[in-house]
């Protein structure tokens, strides 16, 4: 995410599933992520986010859909949810379920 910050409007929000607060503009995207590193001891983001809690050592692997909204190419507000079906009735869309 810190590669794509020139994309980002100088509104921009993010709501962070895991953290308890809502980060605003470009220094809030650097906060969260040492906000992150600090809550996280083993954190990768990659198309799945695998972290490891600091106090306990108990591994988490934990899918997250980011839901973001852009006004042109500026990215003005995200959020992230844990799953995309989540994301997707967040915003009233249908949710496809898989069948079995």
């Amino acid at each position: 995410m810190l590669a794509q910050i020139n994309h980002l409007a100088p509104e921009f929000e993010y709501d962070p599933l895991y953290l308890d607060r809502v980060y605003q503009g470009v220094e809030g995207v650097r906060q969260m992520w040492a906000d992150t590193i600090e809550t996280w001891a083993d954190y990768r983001f990659a198309m799945e986010e695998i972290g490891r809690g600091v106090g306990g050592g108990v591994p988490i692997d934990q899918p997250l859909a980011i839901l973001g909204r852009f006004r042109g190419e500026k990215l003005v507000w995200a959020k992230s949810f844990r799953s995309k079906q989540e994301a997707l009735e967040a915003v009233g869309l249908p949710v496809r379920r898989e069948p079995g």
